[in-house]
């Protein structure tokens, strides 16, 4: 940062400054959300963002310096403001205006060195350095770009209202651009970047991203990402190899019919036990089609650029499968679909995604983060294996916790922008958006668990429980019969968790 300041003021009088600015109110209100205390699988203290209001205020200003022709310095810098939402419950505190005092908090959205070379009229080639931005689907206004927003062990992906545009990478971006049309061209972009946003830190990830673009018809695009490729510490990339934490099953997998389980010394010398890690290889691919594009009524006319546009992205989160709770590849792949709607110029883009991920466990980091264990959450009460998982009934609740009503999320999205100077913005979803943004820190009341819970409704039919001999199951505090709640099937249609955000924007 010191460096590219310096550069920045380093010669001239400022005068050939590229100067940018912006501020951006936000506010919105979550309908309904997934409220741990009260769920079948819940049990434990959790915050219930149904009926909260939130707000929040960003302002930004970007400068840019041009060195010579070819070679620009971009400084971008931010500050932002939130109301946290807070329940006193979960710190066992009474009532605590502290947490829900306002602060202002400085960031940095983009620091970086780049250099653009003409090789021909058709080619061009850019390389940059620093903190940069990676987007490389135009098209995911919420859901998608999983290439980047996602951990494949444990299988995690994200998503928010105005996330998409917001990845940001520190390290290197190669790409090179080649058109063979007016409206046609090939681009490949490669970054190496280091991790910055969640554990391990440092660790070096490599990504190759194609696009092609044929005269504005389709867009076809496909990429790998080695995750972690490059381990700075592998007793962070790869648990099971520090010895200071509890290891168990939580780190590897030890298969039980070869095994005893119970006998753990130099687990991992043995030729049966599975380690997890979270290295991975993820891969993507997607399309777009223009309609508008292919009938030649993309440019004038009563429709926008965007309308109708058709798209489709899917990925693999981790092509290895590891045995215990990775076994089954389909569910470490996410698939988002979506169509533009027409705004008949009034609107830019009325965006409608859909998002599904046969994922039977949690979409959360809690235990990762929480614990180091790079097995999936399955809830507060986590079985000692996975046999324990699948098989023991002492476990009965947590298997009743495989949980597919999350499966399926949605989006919709619009957005107007008048003269480049105001940009108008409203979302409504049930979406992959997490509460670690809008609840206090750690290390005793953070929760990473997504607010929204279920997708649609469900039936839910109560049913009195029995023990083994078929005599009523008490609760120990009420003397009362212990009655379970057992969900149906997700009825489309009727929508269950989900919120609105709006925002307004002002640049210069």
């Amino acid at each position: 940062m010191t460096l590219i300041s310096s550069l920045v003021f380093a010669e001239g009088d400022g005068a050939d400054i590229k100067l940018n600015g912006w501020g951006m109110f936000t506010c919105g209100r979550f309908g309904s959300g997934m409220n741990q205390k009260l769920e079948l699988w819940g049990g434990e203290a959790d915050t219930d963002f149904g009926k909260r209001w939130y707000s929040s205020f960003m302002a930004g200003l970007r400068m840019e310096k041009m060195l010579d022709d070819m070679t620009s310095v971009r400084i971008h810098i931010g500050v932002t403001t939130a109301f946290q939402i807070y329940d006193a419950s979960m710190s066992g505190q009474g009532p605590d205006v502290e947490y829900q005092t306002r602060k202002f908090v400085p960031f940095l959205i983009e620091a970086a060195v780049g250099r653009k070379f003409e090789v021909s009229d058709q080619m061009s080639w850019v390389t940059e350095f620093g903190y940069l931005p990676l987007r490389y689907n135009p098209q995911a206004a919420n859901l998608g770009e999983f290439l980047i927003r996602s951990m494949a062990y444990p299988t995690v992906v994200e998503s928010g209202y105005e996330q998409a545009d917001k990845v940001k990478v520190a390290g290197v971006h190669a790409g090179l651009k080649m058109n063979y049309g007016d409206k046609s061209f090939l681009k490949v972009d490669e970054y190496l970047f280091t991790e910055t946003y969640i554990h391990p830190l440092f660790d070096i990830s490599d990504a190759l991203i194609a696009t092609v673009n044929h005269e504005n018809w389709f867009e076809i695009g496909a990429g790998v990402n080695l995750h972690n490729m490059i381990s700075v510490n592998s007793r962070a990339t790869t648990p099971s190899k520090d010895s200071s934490l509890s290891q168990r099953d939580y780190m590897w997998y030890i298969d039980p019919a070869v095994v005893n389980p119970l006998d753990k010394t130099d687990t991992l010398k043995w030729p049966d036990t599975t380690v997890y890690t979270t290295k991975s290889t993820k891969l993507m691919g997607r399309i777009t089609i223009n309609p508008l594009g292919i009938l030649g009524m993309d440019e004038d006319g009563i429709f926008g650029p965007e309308d109708f546009k058709v798209y489709a992205e899917v990925a693999i989160l981790g092509i290895k499968n590891y045995k215990g709770w990775y076994e089954k590849m389909v569910e470490r792949m996410p698939i988002m679909f979506g169509i533009n709607l027409p705004g008949f110029k009034f609107l830019d883009v009325i965006s409608f995604q859909l998002q599904y991920l046969n994922n039977p466990y949690w979409n959360t980091y809690e235990n990762y983060l929480k614990a180091t264990q790079l097995i999936p959450y399955v809830g507060q009460r986590m079985p000692p294996s996975y046999k324990d998982y699948i098989t023991d009934t002492l476990y009965e609740d947590t298997i009743k916790q495989r949980r597919h009503d999350d499966d399926w999320k949605w989006s919709l999205y619009m957005s107007k922008n008048v003269n480049k100077r105001v940009k108008f913005s409203l979302g409504f979803a049930c979406d992959n958006i997490f509460k670690t943004s809008f609840m206090p820190p750690p290390p005793t009341i953070k929760k990473y668990t997504e607010i929204m819970g279920s997708t649609w409704m469900r039936d839910v039919t109560l049913v009195p429980k029995f023990d083994a001999d078929g005599m009523p199951v008490l609760d120990p505090e009420t003397g009362l019969q212990v009655i379970e709640k057992r969900l149906g099937k997700s009825q489309w249609g009727k929508i269950r968790d989900w919120y609105w955000m709006g925002s307004i924007m002002f640049m210069f």
